[in-house]
């Protein structure tokens, strides 16, 4: 029985180390979820008005994927958004210094950093896990997962 169990726990860390997130640096923890966000060119960020930099960068970094402006809101804008991207600070977050919180599900994809440098570094994350170039078929999938 202990064999059993000890097999079991073996083939679900391998399946787990054989399938990492694209993501350098390596996060402290995935938890996956169900389900994709679709990503594509109508795709926007909403941002905390403190944010409005690394917004714009990130922007101009997903407008070289799709080939169209990506647009951003601040938070404040209570304006419909058929696809978005939250880009939020919360300093009281349980994260370090420079951490950030990425949360993707199939209706939305939330990047919150404990400062403008987390914020930052959860876009780059995004960009990641998003394919290299252009889009094809106008757009992406990402897997629905929570990383730290």
């Amino acid at each position: 029985m202990k064999t059993l169990v000890a097999l079991a726990l073996l083939g679900t860390l391998a399946a787990t180390a054989a399938a990492p997130l694209p993501i350098i640096p390596q996060p402290v923890a995935v938890q996956p979820g169900e389900g994709a966000f679709a990503f594509s060119a109508t795709t926007a960020i909403r941002h905390d008005r403190k944010l409005a930099a690394e917004a714009k960068l990130f922007a101009d970094d997903l407008s070289k994927l799709t080939g169209t402006p990506t647009t951003t809101v601040t938070k404040e804008l209570r304006i419909f958004l058929e696809s978005e991207i939250l880009l939020e600070l919360d300093p009281a977050a349980d994260l370090p210094p420079s951490g950030y919180r990425l949360e993707i599900t199939a209706k939305t994809v939330r990047i919150i950093g404990k400062d403008a440098a987390g914020a930052y570094y959860g876009t780059r994350s995004v960009l990641q896990l998003l394919p290299a170039g252009k889009l094809e078929n106008d757009t992406a999938h990402l897997p629905a997962t929570t990383i730290t």
